[in-house]
C-alpha cells in the first residue's frame, strides 16, 4: 500500500549532506512516508549513499537544477497518489517530530501549503513574507510565540509540504523561468 507522504530531496554532489538528511529522516516518529532522492548527475558517492539507505533514486542530467529535479520527482511520486508531497532540501536539520508536526499542520489546515519556521545560520528565525501592493513590498513575517501557525504569501523551498491535489491542479514549478534560484518563490506565487 502506498504511503500517504512522499518526500523529494533534490541533490548534486553532496554525499555527506545527503547521508545526514537520510539519517535524520530514518529517526522520525511519523513513518508513513517514502523518500525519493533526485540527483542531478553527481560524480561523488551520492548514489552509493542513497542506495545504502534503501530509498528511491532518480538520476537526471547535470544540467537539471533545483526546479527541474523537484518537478521530475513530483511527476513520478504523484503516480503513487499520496496525500501530500514534502519537498526537502538536503541541507536542513530537524528533530524526530518534524514530519509528524508537518502532517499535523496539514490535517489542521487542509488544502494549505505548509512551511515550517526556519532558523538561519545567523540565528534569525525566518517565517516567510507577506506581499503588499503588487510586490512593491515584501514584509518579513515575525514569529508570534502565542500562535502555532502564521499565514504567509511566500516561504522558501527548504522544506515545503504540498497537498497532492494542489500539485495536480496547479503547475507550481517552471524550470525554464526559474531553473534554480527563485524556483521556490515562483511556486508560492502560482
Amino acid at each position: 500500500m502506498p504511503k500517504i507522504l512522499q518526500i523529494i530531496i533534490p541533490t548534486f554532489n553532496r554525499a555527506k549532506i545527503t547521508d545526514d538528511i537520510l539519517s535524520v529522516l530514518g529517526q522520525q516518529k511519523f513513518l508513513d512516508f517514502e523518500i525519493m532522492v533526485v540527483d542531478s548527475g553527481s560524480t561523488d558517492d551520492t548514489h552509493d549513499i542513497v542506495r545504502k539507505h534503501g530509498v528511491d533514486l532518480m538520476i537526471l542530467n547535470p544540467d537539471a537544477w533545483w526546479t527541474a529535479a523537484v518537478m521530475k520527482g513530483v511527476e513520478r511520486v504523484l503516480l503513487k497518489d499520496p496525500k501530500a508531497i514534502l519537498i526537502l532540501n538536503d541541507d536542513v536539520f530537524f528533530d524526530e517530530y518534524f514530519i509528524e508536526s508537518m502532517m499535523d499542520s496539514l490535517n489542521e489546515f487542509k488544502d494549505s501549503i505548509i512551511v515550517p519556521s526556519q532558523l538561519d545560520q545567523r540565528g534569525n528565525i525566518f517565517n516567510g513574507f507577506k506581499l503588499n501592493g503588487y510586490f512593491r513590498e515584501w514584509k518579513p513575517v515575525d514569529l508570534d510565540l502565542k500562535e502555532n501557525h502564521t499565514e504567509i504569501d511566500i516561504g522558501n523551498g527548504c522544506a515545503v509540504l504540498i497537498p497532492s491535489k494542489i500539485l495536480k491542479n496547479i503547475s507550481l514549478f517552471n524550470e525554464l523561468l526559474c531553473p534554480h534560484y527563485g524556483g521556490d518563490v515562483y511556486m508560492f506565487l502560482r
